[in-house]
């Protein structure tokens, strides 16, 4: 997921990065041996820790991703094509290639209607999604709202238009189950971003009394998710309300880290994290296939170690190659 403001700040590819890396190295990761989740639930860290890190995780790649794209131009119908037209080149035909090899390589009951929903990218309106794929299904129909978001663009707008397609999304869900309820935990998200990026909030947020307050505000949503039945509507505005409130934390720890941290390696990461993202399902399957070692503990290390780094390396690859692709095929018509 490449930066499209001009001017690339570093600690925001160490955030994606180390989100990344969280879903794909330990989240993934962990769910692969039943044996060491089991001992983590003892813990309370797989089904409590984990959930929350989790969801923290991905809601910072969605804010990332409304706050990296609020600065396009949209003011005319031209505009808004050619923004639909560059998100498609740069993120469709990647994600329909990882679709079709989940289908191919893992032991998915892909209907043909599913199938058809998934190229369209509308499966998330449903309900029934392929894992790890569903968040990149839901990133492209968030680009899609993007231009209505920040048409005409002020903050009360934005938010408002915000409410309304959240709460059609809502009544849809609770009536019909037909919309996935990780559409609702995460587009208010989206619209953080925009309006964090076109506000200029990103320095006070991570200063004083607004990071103070959004870390106790964290932990409270924390507090109630622990209480909250896990079957109760209620667990969806709350999980919402700790993934936004955890975005100041993250951004200061972000820039903490980030100074510490040489910027050639956050950016190279970065740079692979999409793919890495579609392809790390089908790397550990087919590793896994090859040689399953005894035991959860030596699973992990066998997937950390080795299958990650791989995922990584061939990740990097493929974005590049299909880069420099687009760009020899499009660059005549102004795509980059």
């Amino acid at each position: 997921m490449v930066s499209e403001m001009t001017g690339r700040i570093t600690y925001l590819d160490c955030l994606r990065t180390g989100a990344m890396l969280y879903i794909v190295a330990v989240h993934h990761v962990l769910g692969y041996t039943s044996d060491v989740t089991y001992t983590l639930n003892r813990l309370l860290y797989y089904d409590v820790i984990d959930d929350i890190l989790t969801i923290c995780a991905l809601g910072l790649f969605v804010f990332l991703s409304g706050y990296l794209l609020a600065p396009v131009p949209i003011t005319n119908l031209a505009s808004v094509g050619h923004f639909y037209k560059k998100r498609l080149i740069r993120i469709y035909p990647l994600y329909l290639a990882a679709l079709f090899l989940f289908i191919l390589v893992l032991p998915l009951d892909m209907t043909t209607v599913n199938l058809v929903l998934h190229v369209a990218v509308l499966n998330m309106l449903t309900g029934n999604s392929i894992y790890t794929l569903w968040f990149v299904s839901m990133i492209c129909l968030f680009y899609l709202l993007l231009p209505g978001l920040v048409w005409r663009y002020s903050p009360m707008r934005t938010l408002l238009t915000t409410l309304g397609i959240w709460t059609a999304l809502f009544v849809l869900h609770t009536r019909t189950g037909a919309v996935d309820a990780r559409m609702l935990l995460y587009l208010p998200l989206f619209s953080f971003g925009i309006v964090s990026a076109r506000q200029k909030w990103l320095p006070a947020m991570q200063r004083g009394i607004c990071l103070v307050t959004a870390g106790g505000c964290c932990i409270l949503a924390v507090i109630l998710l622990l209480i909250i039945p896990s079957d109760s509507t209620y667990r969806l505005p709350v999980q919402s309300g700790m993934a936004a409130s955890s975005m100041p934390v993250l951004l200061f720890l972000g820039r903490t880290i980030a100074d510490r941290i040489p910027t050639s390696i956050c950016r190279h990461l970065a740079y692979a994290s999409f793919c890495m993202y579609l392809l790390h399902r089908i790397v550990f399957y087919l590793l896994l296939e090859l040689y399953h070692p005894p035991g959860g503990v030596i699973t992990v290390l066998y997937l950390a170690l080795f299958a990650v780094p791989l995922c990584y390396a061939l990740s990097s690859f493929l974005q590049r190659t299909y880069d420099r692709f687009i760009a020899g095929l499009f660059a005549p018509s102004g795509i980059r």
